[in-house]
């Protein structure tokens, strides 16, 4: 995740914020929320959708909500889900590669414009 967020990040404002949209499924538990909060902060993923699986978790300080994301929880982390406007999975990746995120960004860019010619 160390290595995985910034370079999310970077794809998340090439793409601006009305096109993609990153949730961040968090498995930790309420204890550490502050630390990832400050996280948050420190590495300004604040444009970012923040979410907690734990059920202690409801909402903390704006940034961190729960939801059920139970379905994304998994063995390896980072875990990457490309989710299109209509709901469809088109891309799933466990771990962390710059290969993996060059198609990633050329899929994102695919997308976008599949849904720009159906928006017409």
């Amino acid at each position: 995740c160390l290595k995985a967020n910034p370079k999310l990040e970077e794809i998340r404002k090439k793409f601006g914020k009305d096109n993609l949209t990153i949730i961040a499924v968090n498995n930790n538990n309420k204890k550490e929320a502050p630390l990832l909060i400050s996280y948050i902060n420190k590495n300004k993923l604040g444009e970012w959708v923040h979410v907690f699986t734990s059920n202690d978790v409801q909402r903390i300080d704006s940034l961190i909500f729960k939801g059920d994301f139970t379905n994304y929880e998994g063995l390896a982390v980072p875990r990457t889900v490309l989710i299109d406007k209509a709901g469809k999975i088109r891309y799933k990746n466990y771990g962390y590669s710059t290969e993996e995120f060059q198609k990633l960004e050329e899929l994102i860019e695919k997308v976008l414009q599949e849904s720009s010619l159906k928006d017409r």
